[in-house]
């Protein structure tokens, strides 16, 4: 057996308690999988625990028959497919996830024998063997489908008054059973013969009658035009309309084309077991082959789902297989929509109930490239734009692959909001140039990112390179003003212009940005914002690590782990204020090599004191005494080499003034506090000697 676990839990990090329910697919509804031994595998079912988390211990695949079995893995209403390898573990469900492999046909499993309800064991074969004064013939009924089994007793007795000197509850041992002169068991066996026979006649009358009363092909023709009438014959009664719809597109075939809007029973847009406000873009056409322009399908389940949430209760899903879809449609630009997107977001009113619109793929859409990979990275569920919008930024604003409204037509904070909640739920957008962007929701009121990534196609060995500076970004959440839901649980981007931008009401848990120009943008277009906070950035490669744009900023990095190529760790451009704490570790053997490229002003960091609010931290630098820097001349500025915290003594000399920041802290000795990236000025005519502590 082998151990898989999982942890399920918010964005945030908060657990979250679930059924959970694992069954093995056969590709046979009714044929379970079998080992070697002849063991069912069944299914396993348990809720998740205090802490979200769920573990169990699964056959192996590799062996069960029939081959080419996988689990499904249902979390709540995630849905996983896995196969689980014979060796290794524990293994975490997000390592197991593949395609869903097409199972072998099933050959009999095997029948399982029960005797007085005690299982014998199950097995493909039954030897059925005459005990004494018993006869078994076996017939091939071909006609019917089945062998027919004669027991015929060829003794007689009568009735037995005791076994063995034991009357009334008697057990026997295997000492006990001796031959059975009396014929006991003839009597029995006979008695069981004659009930069996009764039993099945009854049973083969009772089947025939309901088969007589069954409707004609041509009554289950007629009554799909007529909901009432199918009501009827299928003896339902009207109280059955409770999930029907009174239209007769909602009881016609599965996947017919302007089938009724709701798809209570089998509307276009779904296919069983979907509930009715989830849209399978499959049905709408999207064939996920990576050569089928898939654009037009996926805009029509966009529209369906919106329709469907705004006639119901403001929700609906549009589902994707984990296959490569092509999205080679041109962006619909202004018009209804209001924005340049190829697959544009509806625009709900902001007086009207806020619509919840959710894009689900695979589990885990986070994979980023490997620096040996020489194949696109393309797992799960992927939306490949071959787009090129051009170098210059469009006459009618950036161009994405997924967005709503843009500043270009609704202008930055926007005049009307896009009264949507979007969510995305595992879904990969691949960029073929950098002509284009991911997701663009400005001015969608709230946007919540589960787990998704944009990358930029590689053709060559490893990562896409980091692209010529122009417009195009592969997140962009909510601009200021928005409706204060705007979160991100697990992000991934690679080899765009602009990485990762934020405005407002941020709350980020795990963000990884690789080979951008610009890899975070904190950008506030216009007063003073709210904040955003991120709990761990990996940003690895970029031009500018972290940028501060357009107006006041206020930024909160628990752990921004940085691995720089370019010109600047941090960038406010030289003028844009902010307030807010980024802990900084890097790829350098200790905090002396962090606090080098730090201090390689502006080279590295280029933050002015309109940013000084802006608290930034060197985390692989050590707390405690440190060797302090050397005095420097009487009035000349000294800024915290450290990037810590650090508590200055200063003792002895002839002193007439110690500043922070050109502010007399009018003391000329003792303990002065001096954050990162401020400065201290000492005035004296005698130089004194000072002593440094870093503390946080």
């Amino acid at each position: 057996m082998t151990t898989v676990q999982n942890v399920v839990s918010t964005p945030g990090g908060t657990p979250v308690s679930v059924n959970v329910r694992v069954t093995l697919i056969t590709g046979s509804a009714v044929t379970p999988g079998y080992t070697a031994t002849g063991d069912i595998v069944g299914v396993w079912s348990e809720a998740t625990d205090d802490t979200g988390a769920w573990s169990t211990d699964l056959t192996p695949n590799s062996q069960i028959t029939p081959a080419n079995t996988y689990y499904q893995v249902l979390e709540g209403s995630a849905v996983s497919p896995i196969v689980v390898p014979a060796s290794g573990g524990p293994y975490l469900l997000a390592d197991l996830i593949v395609t869903p492999p097409t199972p072998s046909a099933p050959g009999i499993t095997g029948v399982q024998v029960a005797s007085g309800g005690t299982v014998a064991g199950v097995r493909p074969e039954i030897n059925l063997i005459a005990g004494s004064g018993i006869t078994v013939t076996a017939e091939d009924n071909a006609g019917d489908a089945r062998i027919d089994v004669t027991l015929t007793s060829t003794g007689g007795g009568g009735a037995v008054d005791s076994v063995n000197e034991q009357t009334g509850a008697v057990v026997l041992t295997a000492a006990n059973v001796g031959a059975d002169a009396a014929g006991a068991a003839a009597a029995a066996q006979a008695a069981a013969q004659t009930f069996a026979t009764g039993a099945v006649a009854t049973e083969t009358s009772r089947a025939e009658g309901v088969e007589a009363a069954k409707l004609t092909a041509a009554d289950n023709l007629s009554d799909l035009t007529n909901p009432a009438a199918a009501r009827g014959s299928l003896g339902l009664g009207s109280g059955a309309t409770a999930n029907i719809d009174a239209t007769a597109g909602d009881i016609q075939p599965l996947g017919t084309v302007g089938a009724g809007s709701t798809g209570k029973l089998a509307d276009a847009g779904h296919r069983h077991p979907y509930a009715p406000w989830q849209f399978y873009v499959g049905t709408y056409g999207a064939k996920g082959d990576n050569s089928t322009d898939d654009t037009g399908s996926i805009n029509s389940a966009v529209a369906a789902a919106f329709a469907y949430a705004q006639a119901h209760n403001g929700y609906a899903e549009i589902l994707f297989d984990p296959l490569t879809y092509l999205i080679a449609g041109a962006p619909t630009t202004g018009g209804s929509t209001n924005g340049s997107a190829q697959i544009p977001l509806p625009i709900q009113a902001q007086t009207a109930q806020k619509i919840t619109l959710v894009f689900r793929g695979t589990r885990d859409q986070t994979g980023l490239y490997h620096w040996l990979q020489t194949t696109p990275q393309r797992a799960g569920t992927v939306l490949r734009s071959t787009w090129n919008a051009g170098d210059s930024l469009p006459a009618t604003g950036e161009a994405s692959v997924i967005g709503g409204p843009t500043p270009h037509y609704m202008s930055d904070p926007p005049t009307s909001w896009d009264n949507l909640l979007v969510v995305i739920d595992g879904i990969t957008i691949e960029i073929d140039n950098y002509n284009i962007c991911g997701f663009d929701f400005r001015d969608i009121g709230e946007a919540n990112i589960i787990n998704a990534s944009v990358l930029a196609l590689s053709t060559g060995t490893g990562a896409p390179a980091v692209p010529p500076a122009n417009w195009a970004f592969g997140l962009a959440m909510p601009v200021v003003n928005n409706n204060d839901n705007c979160n991100i649980g697990w992000f991934s981007v690679e080899g765009m212009v602009y990485g990762l931008i934020v405005y407002e009401h941020v709350e980020a848990a795990s963000v990884r940005i690789v080979n951008c120009f610009d890899g975070l943008i904190c950008w506030s277009s216009s007063g003073f914002p709210h904040g955003n906070r991120i709990g761990y950035a990996s940003i690895e490669g970029c031009q500018r690590c972290i940028v501060l744009a357009g107006g006041f900023n206020k930024l909160d990095i628990g752990l921004a782990d940085i691995e720089w190529g370019g010109s600047y760790i941090i960038d406010d451009a030289g003028s844009i204020p902010g307030l807010g704490r980024i802990g900084l570790r890097s790829n350098g053997d200790s905090g002396a090599s962090l606090n080098a490229a730090l201090n390689t002003s502006p080279t590295n960091v280029n933050v002015t004191n309109g940013s000084l609010g802006l608290e930034i931290i060197n985390l692989d630098q050590a707390l405690g005494p440190v060797t302090a820097p050397s005095i420097p001349g009487s009035g000349t500025a000294l800024t915290n080499p450290f990037w810590r915290s650090a508590q200055i003594n200063v003792a002895g000399g002839t002193v007439t003034e110690v500043a922070i920041d050109g502010v007399n802290q009018l003391s000329t000795s003792g303990g002065f506090a001096l954050p990162p990236g401020h400065a201290i000025t000492l005035t004296y005519s005698v130089a004194p000697s000072w002593a440094w502590t870093l503390t946080g």
